[in-house]
């Protein structure tokens, strides 16, 4: 662990105050979605879609901002780590769904063919979906 003066120091420098606050407003806001899908997981398709997009979208509009430092620089119960493992958690329910959803309504701009299977990379989203 780094001491403490150094950590005061990254706190105050990188705003890390400021940077909870935004985590915090994430875990807020998805909190409830996490809730209604372990214990009542009905979202169709495109509804879990449109959870995704949102998901992903203000999960990164805080993870940018997000100086990525190492943990023994960090808070103690940092919200940056709750806000990734909630993420997560919400991603590798909805996202065979999403993707379903995405191959029946959208298709490639040449041809008009069905889009192309994802890469790997999409299963190694999070440390790994599957």
């Amino acid at each position: 662990m780094a001491p403490r003066s150094l950590r005061l120091q990254v706190r105050q420098s990188w705003q890390l105050d400021e940077l909870a606050g935004y985590y915090q407003r994430f875990l807020e806001q998805f909190r409830p979605l996490w809730s209604q899908l372990r214990d009542d997981d009905r979202l169709d398709e495109q509804e879990c879609f449109i959870a995704r997009t949102l998901l992903i979208h203000e999960y990164r509009k805080v993870q940018l901002r997000a100086p990525q430092l190492p943990d023994a620089l960090l808070p103690t119960s940092w919200e940056g780590h709750h806000a990734h493992q909630l993420c997560r958690n919400i991603y590798r329910v909805i996202h065979r769904r999403a993707e379903r959803w995405l191959d029946r309504h959208l298709e490639t701009a040449g041809g008009g063919g069905p889009l192309p299977a994802p890469g790997p990379s999409l299963y190694q989203r999070f440390g790994s979906l599957d």
